[in-house]
């Protein structure tokens, strides 16, 4: 009715809903990509998978061309090249075991001397624990009084230096502590962390040994199939063609894995962009609610101090002057109420002039302020409500009048009146 709340405002929080939704939308489908490629952090590159898929391709030729200069080649000069080639794979299958029966002996000393360094810094601990424990009871029980030797059972002197240990005469702290207790513990403490570190080092080591076993047996299987072939073909030139082919059959897997890669690769393209220009409108759209809400923070202010300003310049007329102390009204439009601030509670006649100079106070904001959405019509049928006297009822039709020919905007007021109105 104010013209506060603005439709259009509403209109942008709808689009602004929309707009977010399909961004979360476009998140979950790159997320879903990503996943396929293998990690949700890898930067998909279509360049990037259109050079490997060429290499791929050139790969693939060029074993083709070889196969062909094998069958094309000279019988004898042909063989000697695959021996050569069996030669290699042989050397490389020897090369491959004894490195992978090394890092599997590494492995195994490693596991060993790990599950040692956890038992000594166990028991290093345990010691720790044992040195506080005794320094407690210490504490709470005082020190242990020798009369004999425990060694050789001699009778021993009473000390009379209470800073020295009865037994062997070394110096004690003011706290307890001899000189050799606070000794044991730093050469503990300093054997444990030295422990740790050599630990951590053996741990990273041991990870390290187990991927470097993972690919050396990866390549070991590559290698003995190869060498299979070699071993179950009687023409060596087979052997290498076979090698070949079977080369040319993972290539044909990954160019196909390529060509898929390149599809993901575009839909992310395609997906970056719409995110880039939906975000971008996204943030116009932000822009403009927070521009729409500073306007309708700005308007109802407006309002509400105009409607204020206008109900207290028609109470202040009222000739009864009742309300002339008050320079501030307070209004409910859910309860329906109006009242006026610091006044308790005012006579009938006095509570039906304040509410209908706040109802015609409200009709001439509509008349000054375009936004606003009250009609510019107002009926006024209970001014002399309430016994209001007939100077109160006269000076509010004097407002109404001069108010009335105060403005060029197009209006209509009704009003009721018990006698004639006189315009002074």
């Amino acid at each position: 009715m104010l013209g506060i709340d603005d439709f259009q405002l509403h209109k942008l929080k709808l689009k602004l809903g929309e707009k977010e939704k399909l961004f979360s939308q476009y998140e979950g489908e790159l997320k879903q990509i990503y996943k396929i490629f293998g990690s949700s952090e890898m930067d998909v590159n279509i360049k990037s998978i259109q050079l490997d898929k060429k290499k791929l391709e050139d790969e693939q030729k060029a074993i083709a061309a070889k196969i062909d200069m094998l069958y094309a080649a000279d019988t004898k000069a042909a063989t000697k090249e695959a021996n050569k080639q069996f030669n290699e794979i042989k050397n490389q299958l020897s090369d491959l075991k004894k490195q992978a029966f090394s890092l599997e002996q590494e492995r195994d000393t490693l596991v060993f001397d790990i599950e040692d360094s956890k038992e000594f810094i166990q028991s290093l601990n345990i010691r720790l624990d044992a040195l506080n424990a005794s320094t407690e009871v210490t504490k709470e029980l005082g020190s242990i009084d020798f009369s004999y030797c425990p060694c050789c059972l001699q009778v021993l002197s009473d000390s009379v230096d209470a800073k020295k240990c009865d037994l062997c005469k070394s110096d004690i702290k003011d706290d307890g502590r001899s000189l050799g207790y606070l000794k044991m513990r730093n050469e503990i403490a300093f054997q444990k962390k030295e422990s740790e570190n050599i630990l951590n080092r053996k741990e990273t080591r041991l990870s390290e040994v187990g991927i470097q076993i993972q690919k050396t047996k990866a390549a070991q299987t590559q290698i003995e199939r190869k060498h299979g072939n070699f071993v179950n073909s009687i023409n060596p030139i087979e052997a290498q063609v076979k090698n070949y082919i079977s080369r040319q059959g993972y290539i044909d897997r990954a160019i196909q894995d390529s060509l898929e890669k390149e599809k993901l690769g575009q839909k992310v393209e395609e997906i970056r962009q719409s995110k880039a220009s939906l975000n971008s409108e996204i943030s116009i759209l932000k822009d403009d609610i927070e521009a729409a809400n500073k306007l309708r923070e700005k308007n109802r202010s407006a309002v509400y101090t105009a409607i204020n300003d206008l109900t207290m310049q028609l109470i202040k007329n009222d000739p009864s002057k009742e309300l002339a102390g008050v320079d501030r009204i307070s209004f409910d439009f859910g309860k329906d109420d109006v009242v006026a601030v610091g006044k308790g509670s005012p006579a009938a006649s006095t509570g039906t002039y304040l509410k209908n100079s706040f109802f015609f106070a409200l009709f001439l904001v509509s008349l000054n302020n375009k936004f606003v959405r009250y009609p510019r019509f107002i009926l006024m049928d209970n001014i002399e409500d309430s016994g209001l006297e007939t100077d109160r009822v006269q000076q509010f039709h004097r407002d109404i009048i001069e108010r009335s020919e105060a403005t060029d905007t197009v209006h209509q007021i009704i009003f009721t009146a018990r006698s004639e109105v006189r315009h002074c």
